[in-house]
């Protein structure tokens, strides 16, 4: 009787964590990430691009962020970073919030790099540049790009 009770009780709890498995599991959108609950999140094709890629010292930096969609967005965040300085500002910062409606849009970030990378904090080098898209506070999506700059 002993045994019995102890399978019972066995099968109830691996029942139970299979339940919570499967339920956990449906709300997977895309291998490493998960949809956040809330809110319901547009789905979207993010692509960022720069004129060059390589930089030097005073160049102007043009990226060009693209959004496909095939549903309205509004209100839709649009953040671009990287280029971090010794200081831990980040040299390439901007953001714009817009509309899109499908098929797409497409924004353009210009930036200036330093005109002394010693100077500025900034060594010579490869860099990330994040392109991320934000839904009421929230990331929804992300992009990133890598850049070089030279002297």
């Amino acid at each position: 009787m002993k045994w019995l009770n102890i399978l019972i009780v066995l099968l109830v709890v691996g029942f139970v964590s299979l339940m919570f498995a499967a339920e956990t599991q449906k709300e997977k959108v895309g291998e490493n990430y998960i949809k956040p609950m809330d809110i319901e999140t547009p789905e979207l094709i993010l692509n960022l691009s720069s004129d060059k890629e390589v930089y030097h010292s005073s160049e102007e930096m043009e990226l060009k962020t693209t959004i496909q969609t095939e549903t309205r967005v509004e209100n839709l965040t649009i953040r671009v970073y990287g280029i971090k300085d010794r200081s831990g500002n980040y040299r390439v910062s901007g953001e714009k919030v817009v509309n899109v409606e499908p098929p797409g849009t497409s924004e353009t970030f210009d930036f200036r790099m330093p005109s002394c990378y010693g100077c500025a904090g900034i060594s010579p080098g490869e860099y990330e540049i994040i392109f991320e898209t934000l839904k009421d506070g929230e990331i929804i999506g992300n992009f990133s790009k890598i850049v070089k700059l030279e002297k």
